[in-house]
């Protein structure tokens, strides 16, 4: 499974908020593999990182908001 931010990636994809705790989620719920008619688990490293990559910004950003 690979993140495909501007959906422009052929084949099937799936749709999951840009927050890791919608992933954690999706992913006890097995939503990803039925989402992709996927027979086995899947592997979802990738996406797990891109979202953690994008959330350190944004938490970085809150913890500078309130030491100000």
């Amino acid at each position: 499974m690979v993140p495909d931010g501007p959906a422009r990636q052929s084949g099937r994809g799936a749709y999951l908020h840009r927050r890791l705790e919608c992933l954690v989620q999706a992913q006890r719920r097995r939503a990803l593999a039925r989402a992709l008619r996927v027979a086995g688990p899947l592997s979802d490293e990738a996406l797990a990182t891109a979202l953690q990559v994008q959330e350190q910004p944004s938490e970085a950003r809150e913890n500078e908001m309130s030491a100000r």
